[in-house]
């Protein structure tokens, strides 16, 4: 009885740890789960405090900041970047918290490191515009104001950096050495001018000029030349068409804008 019963012990011990071990990966799956649910879905169910749950961390921060203040994010994006450490968002995460907190020694300690991890992430990218607006840097300034909208041409204050860039000769003319490159945001330079002000359109049409042919397509300067008109900058409008079109397409060279509504 005793030699039947010993060997149905090891069984029933391998037994239990194989069912401890299939609960045990079915509540990681589960927090797994749950964890990247998260990160699309800030307000879905997750769990924090195990050693892969950076979605939930992320979006706890991103909650805490909007509902309760910068301050109180610190902690939940500091989850995050334990869980995630090679990442630049949880830890541009971090030094936005501590930027808005007002800390800013250490805001920009944990830009540097996010910038160190790489140059994707948008609000490292805006941090250090900031910073090179700051210290005068306009070339810098432009250089990760053309990065920004790279990855994201239609950035909410794309027009807002654009103009703050663009307000001396100096930034337009770092603005036109970053277009002479083509990058992903140079039709949406001269398109979307609907909503300009004179001001900013005025900047954008110098550039224009500064950046050169070769850039722009003759047609996509219809919608500038066709804002420059609308604004009565007659001689702006000339002057883009004609640095971007032949002489025997023309809207300017006989003054009569016949191709476009100067109505």
């Amino acid at each position: 009885m005793a030699d039947t019963a010993a060997p149905a012990m090891p069984r029933r011990l391998w037994q239990a740890a194989a069912a401890a071990g299939l609960i045990a990966f079915a509540i990681a799956a589960l927090l797994s789960g749950t964890d990247r649910q998260s990160r699309e879905f800030p307000n879905a169910p997750s769990v924090i405090g195990w050693p892969y749950d950076t979605g939930a961390a992320r979006s706890r921060a991103i909650s805490a900041f909007v509902q309760n203040g910068p301050k109180s994010a610190i902690a939940f994006a500091r989850r995050a970047i334990l869980s995630d450490p090679i990442s630049a968002q949880p830890i541009s995460l971090l030094g936005r918290s501590q930027l808005y907190a007002g800390q800013a020694q250490e805001a920009r300690k944990t830009f540097e490191v996010a910038g160190q991890l790489g140059w994707r992430d948008g609000m490292t990218q805006i941090y250090w515009l900031d910073q090179a607006l700051q210290v005068g840097d306009i070339k810098v300034a432009a250089e990760r104001l053309d990065a920004l909208l790279r990855q994201s041409p239609l950035d909410e204050n794309r027009d807002r950096f654009l103009a703050i860039v663009s307000a001396t000769p100096e930034g337009r003319a770092a603005i036109a050495q970053r277009l002479k490159a083509v990058p992903a945001w140079v039709g949406v330079y001269v398109n979307d001018v609907k909503d300009l002000p004179v001001e900013q359109l005025a900047q954008r049409a110098d550039v224009v000029l500064r950046t050169g042919r070769g850039v722009w397509p003759c047609s996509a300067s219809a919608n500038i030349t066709q804002k420059l008109i609308d604004s009565n900058m007659l001689p702006e409008a000339q002057a883009v068409w004609r640095g971007n079109c032949s002489t025997s397409n023309s809207l300017a060279f006989d003054g009569g804008f016949d191709q476009l509504d100067t109505t």
